[in-house]
């Protein structure tokens, strides 16, 4: 019986170790950005292609995330100091709708793709 409790208590040690390992450098899948669906805010196909050779940040975004807001915000202060002439593309996967009541209430001159 004390046999089975430590062959219990291994395995499930053996478990916490693995599953803290796997959180801790599973990788990311690849993400081909340049062949992403995208649209615009008006609807219309759009693609990251139309910014190919310029100086561009791609930036993922949500309106409701917290430290989203505080990237765009510190990118934002970026841009009409350090940063005139690149363009910063945000990407959401929010509504539209969305998209431009948060762009109403914090405008700026961001590109966005939906």
């Amino acid at each position: 019986m004390q046999k089975k409790i430590i062959y219990l208590i291994a395995l499930l040690l053996v478990g916490f170790i693995g599953y803290y390992f796997y959180q801790k450098y599973r990788v990311a899948p690849e993400l081909e950005v340049l062949e992403l669906p995208l649209q615009n805010l008006q609807r219309e196909v759009a693609s990251l292609d139309k910014f190919k050779g310029s100086k561009t940040i791609v930036c993922f975004s949500a309106s409701w995330c917290g430290p989203c807001r505080a990237e765009l915000k510190m990118l934002a202060e970026l841009k009409q100091s350090t940063l005139k002439d690149v363009t910063v593309v945000v990407i959401s996967d929010e509504r539209i709708s969305e998209i431009q009541t948060f762009m109403q209430a914090f405008p700026s001159s961001f590109e966005w793709l939906n």
